[in-house]
C-alpha cells in the first residue's frame, strides 16, 4: 500500500545542458531569431549548426542562446561558402 503523497512535490532543479559556456567579456547571448537578423544568416541555418554540434550555444529548457561571436564566424564561413557555389 503507497502513502498518501502532499499536494506538491519537488521535481529538482530545472534541466541546463550547456554545449559551451560564454565568457563575462562576452557580448549578451542572443536568441537565433535575433543572430539571424544581426548577421543576415537564414534562422533555420542557425537552429541546424546547433543542433549538429557546430555552432557554440546554451540550451536552457526549451531556449537557444548563441554567442555573437560565434555567430559572426560562423555567418563568415557560410558566406564564404555559398560564394564558392556560385
Amino acid at each position: 500500500m503507497q502513502s498518501e503523497s502532499g499536494p506538491h512535490k519537488n521535481f529538482g532543479q530545472p534541466v541546463v545542458r550547456a554545449s559551451a559556456t560564454f565568457d563575462e567579456a562576452d557580448e549578451h547571448p542572443l536568441t537565433p531569431a535575433q543572430a539571424a537578423r544581426r548577421f543576415d544568416v537564414p534562422e533555420y541555418l542557425l537552429r541546424k549548426a546547433c543542433a549538429e554540434g557546430t555552432l557554440q550555444h546554451l540550451r536552457v529548457v526549451n531556449s537557444l542562446w548563441l554567442a555573437p561571436a560565434a555567430v559572426e564566424q560562423f555567418a563568415r564561413s557560410w558566406r564564404a561558402t555559398k560564394r564558392r557555389r556560385s
